[in-house]
């Protein structure tokens, strides 16, 4: 047996198998469709088992025009698998946001005209300038010579599946270290059909004759599957820190040592109409003058400060904290300028409220309270004479309840005060 046929021959073996595990796979993510990243998961695995089954159609189909046929059927799979990868990989980074489907549309030109190539490749020999046929375990095997549109098509999966890896690192900085772990898989999962394709593409491995992309593609959905158990892959959504970091309603600049902007987030960058902060020296971005001047300053610090905004002038709370080395060392600042105008005007309201609320609304002669030292009637704001309880809730608007004290309470109780009781229910009538 050549070598040739013991790769067909483990190809036909071993395809079966990575398509029953892709199906489990598949089973276990569509009970949990809600969540974008699955979607996109899934996208990518139903591509990896198209391709792996239009192959292994490919490889056992007795005659040369339906092993032709399929050749071309697999680039469907082939030409949408980085697309769907790069959308997964936006997923996981928390980037997917808003224009999703212009934004498959565009992705997706390349490939569509790569699929057209591949069906009208007889009238003009694009994708392959030329294709021949040999025996393997007895059936027909297709051996294509690629043509100038196939490495155009090449060159842009290749970018897809870079970008996304790019993306997928990115996501996992600075979290966990399990999340790593995860980042280590995914990014794993990608690169050893890319590296495998690479090698049989450009032939650098002499005894590769047989495309085994598509199974490795099913190992890759293992180290998914394992991800998935280990660390929570479908269950667990790391936000990317760019994300998070344009996320934040406060403006952030990131500085070095020298005073050098390395990073700005989305609201730092409206305080600097015009410009792209990043790249610029403090002084040059009028919010951060204060810090260039005060870049000698050790440890953290604040400051009130007024801003230029889109809305006007407004008040800024500035906090500048020094980013340090493993080693203690200053390497440099990060910058938050906080709006407070908002928070001003509370207080302002609250105090106005306040205030109103403290105030006598009184005049000094009003104070006074003219009081009857036989009756005890009080006079109301009327001149006319009334009982104290009624005078007072009419003047300063204070409610009187009746009651017993602890002195009069046991006089009351042994009926002593009976006579009292009744002329205080008289009194009350009076009210």
């Amino acid at each position: 047996m050549s070598g040739l046929d013991f790769q067909q021959l483990l190809f036909i073996v071993l395809a079966p198998a990575c398509s029953v595990f892709l199906v489990i796979l598949i089973s276990r993510v569509v009970t949990n469709l809600k969540e974008p990243r699955n979607r996109a998961f899934l996208a990518l695995v139903i591509a990896d088992m198209g391709w792996l089954l239009a192959n292994w159609l490919e490889a056992l189909w007795p005659s040369r025009e339906g092993t032709a046929l399929l050749m071309k059927i697999a680039y469907v799979f082939i030409a949408t698998l980085p697309v769907a990868w790069l959308e997964y990989s936006l997923a996981t980074a928390g980037k997917s946001g808003r224009g999703k489907a212009a934004r498959v549309a565009i992705l997706l030109i390349i490939p569509a005209v790569t699929i057209g190539m591949a069906f009208s490749n007889d009238y003009h020999g694009l994708l392959w300038s030329g294709y021949s046929f040999s025996r393997v375990l007895g059936l027909p095997f297709l051996r294509a010579e690629f043509g100038p549109w196939f490495w155009i098509h090449a060159l842009y999966s290749y970018a897809l599946v870079a970008v996304g890896a790019g993306l997928v690192l990115d996501a996992y900085r600075g979290l966990a270290r399990s999340l790593k772990g995860q980042a280590r898989l995914s990014v794993a999962a990608v690169a050893l059909p890319l590296a495998y394709n690479i090698a049989y593409v450009t032939g650098i491995i002499s005894f590769i004759q047989k495309d085994f992309t598509s199974v490795i593609f099913s190992v890759s959905a293992a180290l998914f599957a394992f991800a998935s158990d280990r660390y929570g892959l479908f269950s667990i959504v790391p936000i990317a820190r760019s994300t998070l970091f344009d996320s934040l309603r406060s403006a952030v600049f990131v500085l070095n040592d020298e005073g050098r902007i390395l990073d700005a987030n989305a609201a730092a960058r409206e305080l600097s109409p015009g410009a792209e902060p990043v790249g610029l020296l403090a002084a040059q971005v009028k919010p951060l003058e204060l810090v260039a001047r005060s870049l000698s300053k050790t440890g953290p610090w604040e400051a009130d400060v007024a801003v230029d905004t889109p809305f006007g002038r407004r008040p800024h709370e500035l906090s500048c904290r020094p980013l340090q080395d493993d080693k203690g060392r200053r390497v440099g600042v990060i910058v938050s300028l906080h709006d407070v105008a908002v928070r001003y005007e509370l207080v302002k309201e609250t105090s106005a409220l306040v205030t109103a609320s403290m105030r006598d609304p009184l005049t000094t002669a009003d104070k006074s309270l003219p009081l009857c030292s036989a009756c005890h009637k009080a006079r109301g704001q009327d001149g006319a004479w009334k009982p104290l309880p009624l005078a007072l809730q009419e003047r300063y608007g204070i409610m009187v309840t009746h009651g017993l004290c602890p002195d009069c309470l046991p006089r009351y109780a042994s009926g002593a005060g009976a006579n009292d009781e009744k002329a205080s229910t008289r009194d009350e009538h009076e009210l």
